[in-house]
Order: structure tokens, then C-alpha cells, then sequence
């Protein structure tokens, strides 16, 4: 955000608006793998409740 700052007081709008439309590709990747991670842990979690769900049982 500082470096998109800066350029746009220097008045290189072309610069400051790359920088931020990398930014959020960057901020939209990591989203996802957000995403994917939070998902995972879930099915881990399910995963292991079942497994001692099933000791119980036994």
C-alpha cells in the first residue's frame, strides 16, 4: 500500500494502478489457497472424529 502510495504522489498513476492490479492477483491466489486450506482442516477435523468415533466403538 506505502509503495502504491508514493507512486501515485509522484503522479506515475500508471505504476501505482500495476502495482495494485498485481497486488490483488496476488491477494486473489491467496484467497484461494485460504480456501483450500480451511477446506482441508475441515476434512482432517471430520476425519479424526470419525476415527475416534469408531474407537469408542470398538
Amino acid at each position: 500500500m506505502e509503495i502504491i502510495e508514493t507512486y501515485k504522489q509522484k503522479g506515475d498513476l500508471d505504476k501505482a494502478i500495476e502495482i495494485a492490479e498485481n497486488g490483488k492477483e496476488l491477494s486473489n491466489a491467496i484467497e484461494e489457497i485460504l480456501r483450500e486450506l480451511i477446506h482441508k482442516r475441515e476434512e482432517e477435523k471430520r476425519r479424526h472424529m470419525l476415527e475416534k468415533g469408531a474407537e469408542l466403538l470398538e
